[in-house]
């Protein structure tokens, strides 16, 4: 059942929270800006292009402090959805769904579902749920999940948690407290399983994330950094060519790069 498919530009500094006990799904969609979701003591960071699934009775906080668009659904999923909702969570009731590669036809989908909610159409409601799960369908193409499901348990649930692009600063001791493992064992095992330690893992997933806002955003290097979990601009540009052997400058004007 569908309760209400919804979008909105939010203004800077926009924030809500919900209680815990809210009985339904709700799924949102950041259609531009970055936004964070603060739950059980954890901050996770989400930017355009990316998804929030988050389970019914999670209390959370959600934050745009840059302002920008989001669309949102809140419903209870038949059954048949279960597989489609399966994402590593970030922190208890709360996936992030990355922006892989059939996004844009998912975002399409979400769209669709829009336009069907606001029809006026007697079956509107019936469409607009069938346009959602298209849009789970497209994104479940991409979900990393099925590749992790042999990995130690304290390395999924690691994975989970930098997938969701925490904005607190993250340390292997830290980590290893969220995972339930001890700094060392947590570190080793990582490494042998996923092909490089924890936090060049997560280091990598945030250079990603800058090089895809340099090239579909006009937002300074140094905003970038911080959205991408860097200290600042320096920070972001010595890593930047630690990975590509380019400074983001030279990267985001490269030919073709648009």
């Amino acid at each position: 059942m569908l309760f209400i498919v919804g979008r909105a530009k939010q203004p800077a500094g926009h924030s809500h929270t919900r209680e815990p006990g809210f009985p339904h799904w709700t799924i949102g969609l950041i259609r531009q800006g970055r936004s964070r979701v603060r739950s059980g003591g954890a901050t996770l960071s989400v930017g355009g292009g990316e998804m929030l699934l988050i389970r019914p009775s999670t209390a959370y906080t959600f934050q745009m402090p840059d302002g920008g668009e989001e669309s949102w659904a809140v419903l209870a999923p038949p059954p048949s959805w279960e597989e489609l909702l399966a994402w590593p969570e970030g922190t208890p009731g709360i996936a992030v769904v990355p922006a892989g590669p059939h996004a844009g036809e998912s975002f399409a989908a979400f769209r669709e579902a829009e336009r069907w909610w606001t029809d006026g159409s007697p079956r509107r409601a019936a469409l607009a749920l069938n346009a959602i799960e298209r849009c789970l369908l497209l994104r479940s193409i991409d979900r990393p999940g099925e590749a992790w499901a042999d990995l130690h348990p304290g390395v999924r649930l690691a994975l989970a948690y930098l997938a969701g692009g925490p904005d607190e600063k993250v340390s292997i001791a830290s980590l290893a407290r969220r995972c339930s493992m001890s700094p060392s064992h947590l570190a080793h095992t990582f490494a042998e399983q996923v092909g490089e330690p924890p936090l060049a893992w997560l280091e990598g997933r945030r250079i990603a994330r800058a090089q895809q806002l340099l090239l579909t955003s006009a937002m300074p290097v140094k905003r970038i950094a911080t959205a991408c979990g860097f200290t600042d601009g320096e920070h972001l540009s010595r890593r930047f060519r630690a990975h590509t052997g380019q400074s983001p400058g030279a990267w985001r004007a490269r030919p073709g790069a648009g």
